[in-house]
């Protein structure tokens, strides 16, 4: 299964009663930032997103919203979540990051999308669970999983002719 890469939105959560804000304003990184990490010697932040909204473990918590970031223009990367500490304060490797761009959907089984800079009001948008633009896919587990289970059976069948199909008896 090939699954080229498409991303042009993420999905971050935020706090209720800043949502008015983070779409009049936009998000500067230095207020918003809540992921560092270390690019060799330099500390870098950022704001956690997700490629999926069902990704996080936020989506059905009624404290918080769902912002739909449209990643045109801004430095993002991709973290696999369970690659590193989990809980409160994770520590992300920059080392195991790859740039959005470059990421094939499904390679992680965790993935979070580390996003290096601000945005701007015009890129923010409120996630309508009902209408909105169509998600690419609905869980980044469950797509890794099947990718898994399709390459599995590719390799187990591979070498599978007729004659033996037939010797089954299905």
């Amino acid at each position: 299964m090939n699954v080229e890469n498409n991303i042009r939105n993420v999905y971050l959560y935020v706090k209720k009663d800043e949502i008015k804000n983070c779409i009049k304003y936009g998000m500067k990184l230095s207020e918003y930032s809540n992921i560092t990490f270390n690019n060799g010697m330099l500390s870098k932040k950022g704001i956690l997103a997700y490629i999926s909204p069902k990704d996080s473990s936020k989506y059905n918590n009624a404290n918080y919203d769902i912002l739909r970031i449209r990643t045109d223009g801004l430095i993002t990367y991709v973290n696999n979540s369970c690659i590193v500490e989990t809980g409160e304060e994770k520590s992300f490797k920059f080392s195991e990051m790859c740039n959005l761009a470059e990421y094939k959907l499904g390679k992680f089984i965790n993935p979070e999308v580390v996003v290096c800079s601000s945005i701007l009001p015009e890129n923010i948008f409120r996630y309508n669970r009902i209408i909105d633009v169509p998600l690419l896919i609905d869980n980044s587990r469950e797509l890794y999983l099947d990718i898994e289970a399709d390459e599995y059976n590719e390799k187990r069948f591979n070498n599978l002719t007729f004659d033996m199909l037939k010797n089954l008896n299905i």
